[in-house]
C-alpha cells in the first residue's frame, strides 16, 4: 500500500515570484520590477522554492510590484521597457 503525507514545518508571510523572474548573477540573485515603464534591479536572497515559484527575501520589494518574468536577462537597471499593458 501507498500513502501520501505533507508536513508543514514552518509558516510565515513571504513574497513569491515565478522562478523565471529570478536570475543568477555570480554569487547572488537579481530580479527586475517595473516602475514608470523602466526596469528596477533588485538584489534578492532566495528562500523556499519549488518547480514554479520561489520565495524572495529583499528589503526593497513590496507586495504587488510588477515583476519582469520574460526577457529579464536582457535588462539593465533603468532601461526603458514596454510592459504590454494597453492604456
Amino acid at each position: 500500500s501507498y500513502f501520501r503525507a505533507e508536513l508543514q514545518t514552518e509558516v510565515h508571510d513571504a513574497l513569491v515570484a515565478q522562478r523565471s523572474a529570478v536570475l543568477p548573477d555570480g554569487d547572488k540573485y537579481i530580479l527586475y520590477t517595473v516602475k514608470n515603464e523602466h526596469a528596477v534591479r533588485h538584489e534578492v536572497q532566495v528562500g523556499i522554492e519549488n518547480t514554479h515559484e520561489i520565495e524572495l527575501i529583499a528589503k526593497d520589494l513590496r507586495p504587488g510590484e510588477p515583476v519582469v518574468v520574460d526577457g529579464n536577462y536582457e535588462l539593465s537597471d533603468g532601461m526603458a521597457i514596454a510592459t504590454g499593458k494597453k492604456s
